[in-house]
């Protein structure tokens, strides 16, 4: 008897292990379109900064969910805007994150300070009841 219920333990693991990765990879995409609202159940939202631009130009996400910014480019980069509650990322030498978390809602436009060209949009809801 023990060793069905570690049996059945063991296969009740694995099913939630493999759920919730496939789960990561398919709301944390690495392209350049938008990332969906979906993205909030990771609670963290990955853009990476190379070859002078975001990987994600816009994104939605829900309140609580964290948006970390990586330089995998050889230059310094920032995510910052000037509106309230918004990212402000300083610069970020190569390999380096920067973490913000999202605490209201609102449509928040950034860019990287020395690159102005390079921006991007996060529109922040409010948590599902």
């Amino acid at each position: 008897m023990a060793l069905h219920r570690r049996a059945l333990l063991l296969i009740a693991l694995a099913a939630v292990t493999l759920a919730a990765t496939l789960g990561v990879l398919l709301t944390t995409g690495s392209g350049g379109g938008p990332a969906s609202a979906d993205a909030a159940a990771t609670k963290t939202v990955r853009i990476n900064i190379k070859d002078m631009a975001f990987s994600k130009t816009k994104i939605t996400i829900t309140v609580g969910t964290k948006v970390k910014w990586t330089n995998r480019d050889d230059m310094k980069h920032n995510a910052t805007t000037s509106q309230k509650g918004g990212p402000k990322g300083k610069l970020l030498a190569t390999g380096k994150s920067y973490t913000w978390t999202a605490t209201r809602t609102g449509t928040f436009k950034y860019h990287c300070t020395p690159h102005p060209w390079m921006k991007g949009t996060i529109v922040v809801k409010k948590r599902a009841s």
